[in-house]
């Protein structure tokens, strides 16, 4: 069998398989290398992309670092410059302003290609005239809009559009932010391309810069109109452009900080009888409600921004309390919850202190628990929160350091006797005004110890340096504020310098008298079952405390009812105040060989008075009807009054009278059985009367125990006796309640004559507060109120013979104790400025005059007045000061001619629980009275018994304290005895029986029914004030009442608070101009509440001129007050018939822990306006000026003042805010609002929504002149829960209309100025909302010239509360920028941008910076004392607290 082979080539296939595979793994290959070549460049380009977008946010960190080299450089003393340099912030711009205020150079905190402007003269100009051409979107090299906006995609799908820094939307018709607005114009005409105002989404509002341009090697530079970079070296192929950064820096002090700003509603001290002041009183803040509280910033209000446009409700309000951290609702519940509601709750501060702080704004919408935040029911949804993003900030602070970049001054007092005497409160305001030094700490805060003594608190070392520290900077020009090197307030003031600040030490040292957190349990003393009288003096066991921690001397207690304190702490309501309570001694210091003296908290005396009554009269009475038998008697009996006149002890017959003439123990006596004397009564069988045993000259009830035993006045001779009275007043007006503890000393009484015979028996005589220092009288609260009678209550008049002394005159257990020496005339009963008995010969119808006359004829009577703190005589303990001498007076009486006192034959009216008196009751000083005592034979020997029953007999002393008058007739609380003149114009408080019209039938009524002679010098200007101030009022500061020598009443002596007394000069229609304010006739002043004002040209041209006088608390009247901090008063008055304050106002019941707060009392320095400046100088009624006015010497020189304006005072002071958390640090303050929110260079868009907010919360109280007669009474006098108010067409209250008020900063910015000083806001007027004829601040001096009645204090209360609130100065700024990196073409030349340029990556967003002081770090020196050319400024550092990034 055959077989064929075949032959193949094995070589072809297998190379085919083998292409095809190799093919297939090149292919494969290939493939792999490029998609790793691809992920290589798309790596390399992420690379890229990411080192472009690494670069770019380093670029931006440039533009922080060139932000805070600016803000190192403007904050910072320019050691080249001559004199101290002042500098301020806003939006965009830090200025240096030299001495004189001139900019002397302008940080700009904003890409430019001139960051600093040196052109002084030109700096505001260019500044204002710094704005981007109108193409500047034409050219993208050049120019960015730092505001361009970017859309982003809900997780909802839905497009969100964002803007960097503004969102326009934020202005939407009637929803827009309030002070908020933008248009196309800059403020120098310039038109701003690419703005669109209406539209919603559509609206833009760009904000144009200029970019800076860098290079490789760092350096900045700008392009030039033909996009060719200028730089301080040029851009080169080696040295290229690499990069752009475009920046604007917002100071967020212009905005409203959501860490400290909630909802004011208003509160303030009450003062007019007005219904919204009665709502202040009847509705205070609760402890916790810091919304409330004057100057706090959490009463610069959300609402401008939240609810733009509207009035809130309580609703509304508490919904921005829930959103506010560490504020809550509760307490008052935004004023409509009244004190004494028992199911008033306090805020639950321990919960709301618990919140955190945010962090950011982003953080406002959603709470801790992460939930949504509720706003008046609704969610808050992220597009409100950045339409309010350019109005809101959470980080806002600015410095607390003087003009001279020294340690503001803290105006709170704290003691340096312990932590004891320290509370929590105390001690944190300290430490934010304390800094580390080398040798320790220095505290920028004065301190107090001993309330009693006049040197050992301002002698005390700390306060002495800081005083000295004080005077040497104000012996400088004011940086910012000085036209010249003199121009200081040494050059002002002189020697009123020192005077000053020893009354600003002092105000600060009377600040928080009686501060409930330091009274523990065991502290309350328990008065019930002791008499009032009891605790207050020296009586055996009495209680009176020396240790204790509140400044004053405290309170003791008693069991409350629930009618009068239902919530009573142990069931104790606070009674009075222990001697000394709410007393400060002025201090008085010694500056190089100057001796100034505070005012304190301390009586001063303003008026001085002889008061003659006629204690006996032998004068012709034709309704006597006994008969004259003996020329040398007379008519038995002498001058006479009707018996029964008050219905009791009716007479039985017609010689049934009272009689003053029948001396005691008549020789001989036949009702006594005693033999006749013919010798001496020949014509009435030999006794005095005639032989009738029931003669009324026999009857003991009718025996003057004024005369001597069996010795009648002669015919035509009256026994007139005299006491001296001191009217008292107290400058610090208000609470808490003041229990003076004061001696005064007399001296030169001796000098007095009368007729030639000798007054006093003594030329020395003390006079003590006593066991009942103050009644319960509105004398308590200072002011006029302690005034005649106010520590005059419980007195014992001493013997005076023949009139043994009253009975407990001298007593033994009110002798002052523990007592140096044992002796009777150092009781503190004892009224011993009593005259003797002096016989004068006025004819047999008192014809004659009386004349009063000085021991050296033809001179005045020149007394000396000496007032003590404390009881001279009186042993102390270690814990006590012994008494010092405060204060001498010389009252100057001139000698005159005096129509005599005569008898007075009218009984005193019944009032209240007082039955009335028999006229006899006015005869006679002695509280036991001197006639109608049946059952003696003798006064002497018995001296320390009263009489046994009749009290309607008792004397002048006794229970005087009672209403003066009922239905125009006298009671014995009238005091004295007499009738108001016809004077056309004048009311008549206190008329004759017939109620005589005519001045001719009122001096025959004074003949007919008794008058006293009073008659008084006092302080000729009637600025007690000066008074207080001095340590010598010498004679030339008194003169005559107008009527002195010309009338038998010539005094302006008042009761307690106001209420006249018989005589008061209330003046006529021709003296209705020479009042405190001048008034219009048919409206005046209520009568009982005429200001204490001299009737003469001085007094009454001074006051008028500048208005600094004082409304008055409550229902005191107005006057020379120093607008003493208002410590609360939460009495509840029995049975709802009426509110502190203006019900009961005498009675007080402290705050304590429940309404107490620091800031509450003390919200800034502007408290210190009612201070006189001219203390030295004699000047009165010219106080610190912390308001608009023309003309005024405290004002600026531009407005007609003297430079510098006081204001700047302020800017050395400042109140520390610890509640509810430290919102001040050491020298800082958080929430602040910047003056100058001009916003630069984007002068097209107005935010003023911060000073909006700040001022939404004031209120303006102005009253019309023609409303005297109304605003310090009741409408109705028998409602006292009834007030004026819109019912009667009265409005007394205004709310600030803001945009009206801001037009004036407007102006300021639109001449390129800003506020230097946050206390040149005193210098801007508050426009009222809606006030009739007020259309701009122009009308302004008009306005407050027809609502004169306005005192200083309430004109300045707006500023108290709006100062602590704003500054020029800001610690924190929000730096907003877009950064680039560029890479240059190779086509283009180095030194130029063009579109061939690549843009390879962009950083947006924002860095929040803050200057910060680290009170412990080493090297501080102490600035009191050395601070070696340095100021707080060089020791600030900056951090950054947070960077955000755009659009994520």
């Amino acid at each position: 069998m055959n077989f064929h082979v075949y032959r193949h080539s094995i070589g072809r296939p297998h190379q085919g398989i083998a292409l095809v595979t190799m093919l297939s793994v090149v292919a494969l290959m290939t493939v792999l290398i490029v998609a790793m070549l691809s992920i290589s460049q798309t790596e390399l380009k992420s690379a890229k992309v990411h080192a472009d977008g690494q670069q770019a946010k380093q670029l931006a960190e440039v533009a922080v670092n060139v932000v805070i080299s600016q803000l190192r450089k403007a904050t910072t003393q320019n050691t080249n410059v001559s004199g101290l340099e002042a500098w301020t912030s806003q939006p965009g711009v830090v200025r240096r302003h030299s001495t004189n205020g001139q900019v002397q150079t302008a940080y700009k905190l904003y890409s430019s290609p001139e960051l600093i402007l040196r052109s002084v003269g030109q700096i505001e100009r260019q500044l204002l005239e710094d704005d981007v051409p109108p193409d500047w979107q034409t050219n993208p090299h050049r120019y960015v809009d730092l505001n361009r906006p970017t859309v982003r995609i809900t997780a909802q799908g839905q497009p969100l559009l964002l803007f960097p820094i503004l969102d326009p939307r934020a202005q939407a018709g009637s929803q827009t932010v309030e002070g908020f607005s933008y248009g196309e114009q800059t403020s120098a005409g310039q038109k701003i391309s690419g703005v669109r105002t209406t539209g919603g989404d559509t609206q833009r509002v760009p904000m144009p810069v200029e970019w800076l341009y860098v290079l490789k090697d760092g350096t900045l530079g700008s392009l030039n109109e033909f996009n060719h970079f200028v730089g301080p070296k040029p851009a080169t192929a080696d040295n290229p452009i690499t990069g752009r950064i475009a920046f604007w820096t917002d100071d967020e002090a212009s905005k409203v900080n959501i860490n400290t700003a909630s909802e004011p509603t208003p509160w303030a001290m009450p003062t007019f009888f007005y219904d919204q002041d009665a709502g202040y009183a009847r509705y205070q803040p609760v402890a916790g409600e810091f919304q409330r509280y004057p100057g706090h910033p959490a009463s610069t209000a959300l609402s401008p921004i939240l609810f733009p446009g509207q009035t809130l409700t309580v609703g509304q309000k508490e919904s921005i309390y829930e959103l506010a951290p560490k504020v809550g609702p509760g307490g008052s519940r935004a004023g409509t919850r009244s004190y004494s509601d028992p199911e008033i709750e306090a805020v639950a501060l321990t919960r709301y202190r618990r919140e955190r702080l945010y962090a950011s704004l982003d953080e406002l919408l959603l709470a801790e628990d992460r939930q949504r935040n509720v706003l008046a029911g609704e969610a808050l949804e992220p597009e409100r929160i950045q339409r309010s993003g350019f109005f809101l900030t959470a980080h806002s602070r600015a410095p607390e350091a003087n003009p001279f970049g020294m340690p503001k001054i803290a105006v709170w007092p704290v003691s340096y006797r312990g932590a004891a005497y320290r509370t929590a409160f105390d001690q944190l305001i300290a430490h934010c005004a304390t800094l580390r030094t080398a040798s320790g700490k220095r505290s920028y805060i004065f301190q107090r110890g001993w309330a009693d003594s006049t040197t050992q608190d301002i002698t005390q070392e700390d306060n002495s340096i800081l005083l000295a520290s004080l005077m040497d900077q104000w012996a400088k020009p004011i940086p910012g504020f000085a036209s010249s090197a003199g121009q200081s307030f040494q050059t002002k003031y002189g020697q009123d310098t020192a005077q000053i600040l020893v009354e600003i030490f002092d105000y600060i040292r009377a600040v928080n008298l009686h501060d409930g957190n330091l009274i523990k349990p065991e502290d309350r003393i328990n008065g019930d079952g002791n008499a009032q009288n009891f605790m207050l003096g020296y009586a055996p066991g009495s209680a009176r405390p020396t240790s204790f921690k509140t400044f004053t001397d405290p309170r003791f207690f008693g069991s409350a009812t629930e009618d009068d304190d239902p919530d009573a702490s142990d069931g104790l309501k606070e009674k009075l105040g222990f001697p000394g309570h709410g007393q400060v001694t002025p201090s008085q210091w010694n500056y190089q060989g100057r001796h100034v003296q505070g005012i304190g908290r301390f009586p001063t005396i303003t008026e001085v008075g002889l008061h003659f009554i006629c204690a006996a009269d032998n004068t012709n009475d034709p309704n006597n009807p006994l008969a004259e038998v003996y020329p040398h008697i007379g008519k038995p009996g002498g001058g006479s009054a009707e018996k029964g006149q008050l219905g009791i002890n009716p007479p039985t017959s017609p010689t049934d009278r009272w009689y003053s003439n029948f001396p005691p123990r008549p020789k001989p006596n036949p009702a006594a059985g005693e033999k006749a004397n013919l010798n001496a009564y020949p014509l009435t069988n030999g006794f005095p009367y005639g032989p009738e045993k029931t003669h009324p000259g026999y009857q003991r009830e009718n025996w003057n125990h004024q005369l001597e035993a069996n010795t009648p006045l002669r015919p035509g001779y009256r026994r007139v006796q005299a006491r001296l009275l001191l009217e008292f007043f107290v400058p610090g007006a208000g609470y808490t309640l003041l229990e003076p503890d004061v001696t005064v000393k007399v001296s030169g009484l001796a000098s007095f004559r009368v007729n030639g015979q000798s007054l006093f028996p003594k030329d020395e005589e003390f006079f003590y507060t006593g066991r009942r220092a103050t009644h319960p009288g509105a004398q308590m609260q200072g002011g006029y109120g302690i005034g005649l009678k106010g520590l005059l209550r419980g007195r014992e008049v001493p013997a005076r013979a023949p009139m043994p002394a009253d009975a407990n005159w001298g007593k033994p257990e009110w002798i002052v104790k523990p007592a140096e020496q044992n002796d009777e005339h150092r009781c503190v009963l004892n009224y011993d400025l009593i005259s003797n008995y002096v016989d004068i010969n006025v004819g047999a119808n008192g014809e004659l005059p009386m004349e009063l006359q000085s021991v050296q004829t033809g001179n005045p009577v020149i007394l000396t007045v000496e007032i003590y703190s404390g009881h001279v005589g009186r042993s102390v303990t270690v814990e006590e000061t012994p008494a010092q001498l405060v204060q001498v007076l010389q009252p100057a009486f001139p000698a005159a001619s005096l129509k005599p006192p005569t008898l007075v034959r009218t009984a005193a009216r019944p009032v209240g629980a007082d039955l009335g008196r028999e006229p006899p009751a006015w005869w006679t000083f002695n509280s036991r009275g001197a006639v109608g005592i049946s059952q003696r034979d003798s006064l002497i020997g018995r001296d320390k018994l009263g009489p046994n029953s009749t009290a309607y007999l008792r004397g002048r002393l006794f229970r005087h304290n009672l209403a003066p008058s009922v239905a125009n007739k006298h009671t014995m609380g009238a005091f004295f005895f007499g009738f108001d003149p016809a004077v056309a114009g004048a009311p008549r408080l206190f008329r004759t029986q017939n109620n005589a019209n005519t001045q001719v039938k009122i001096d025959e009524a004074e003949e007919l029914e008794g008058s006293d002679v009073v008659q008084t010098v006092m302080i000729r200007h009637g600025d007690y004030r000066l008074t207080a101030a001095k340590m010598t009022v010498p004679s030339e500061d008194w003169s005559p009442h107008r009527y002195y020598g010309k009338q038998r009443l010539a005094h302006s002596f008042t009761n307690f608070v106001s209420n006249q007394l018989p005589g008061y000069d209330y003046g006529g229609n021709t003296d209705f101009d020479k009042r405190l304010v001048p008034n219009k006739q048919g409206a005046g002043y209520a009568n009982h509440r005429i200001p204490d004002l001299p009737y003469n040209t001085e007094a009454s041209v001074k006051a008028q001129r500048y208005g600094d006088f004082d409304n008055g608390p409550g229902p005191h009247r107005d006057g020379p007050y120093i607008n003493k901090p208002d410590e609360g008063n939460l009495n509840i008055v029995a049975g709802d018939k009426g509110i502190a304050y203006f019900s009961e106002s005498s009675q007080h019941r402290t705050t304590e822990q429940d309404f107490y707060s620091p800031n509450r009392m003390m919200p800034s320095p502007v408290m210190f306006g009612s201070l006189p400046t001219s203390v030295k100088a004699g000047d009165p009624w010219r106080t610190l000026l912390f308001r608009p006015q023309r003309g005024h010497p405290g004002g600026p020189s531009r407005s007609g003042g003297t430079s510098p304006a006081d204001h700047l005072l302020l800017e050395f002071f400042w109140m520390p805010v610890v509640e509810p958390y430290a919102i001040s640090e050491p020298f800082s303050t958080a929430g602040k609002v910047n003056l100058n929110y001009q916003i630069l260079p984007f002068t097209h868009i107005r935010r003023a929504t911060g000073m909006h907010s700040v001022l939404k919360g004031e209120v303006i109280h102005a009253v019309p002149n023609e409303d005297a007669p109304n605003y310090k009474v009741f409408p109705d006098s028998t409602n006292q829960n009834g007030f004026w108010g819109q019912a009667q067409a009265k409005q007394w209250h205004y709310k600030i209309d803001a945009e009206k008020t801001l037009v004036q900063f407007d102006e300021r910015f639109a001449q390129g100025r800003v506020f230097i000083s946050p206390s040149e806001i005193c210098e801007i007027h508050l426009v009222p909302q809606a006030a009739p004829g007020v259309s701009s601040h122009e009308q302004m001096e008009s306005f407050w010239a027809d609502h004169r009645l306005t005192g200083d204090n309430t004109r300045e209360r707006p500023y108290a509360g709006i100062y602590p609130r704003v500054t020029t100065r800001s610690n924190t700024f929000l730096i907003h920028y877009i950064s680039q990196t560029i890479q240059k073409a190779r086509s283009t030349h180095a030194d130029q941008v063009s579109d061939l340029d690549k843009v390879t990556g962009e950083f947006r967003g924002s860095t929040l910076i803050e200057r910060h002081l680290d009170p412990t770090q080493a090297g501080l020196p102490d600035f009191a004392t050395n601070a070696a050319g340095r100021t707080l400024d060089h020791y600030h550092e900056f951090r950054i607290l947070q960077t955000q990034r755009f659009g994520f």
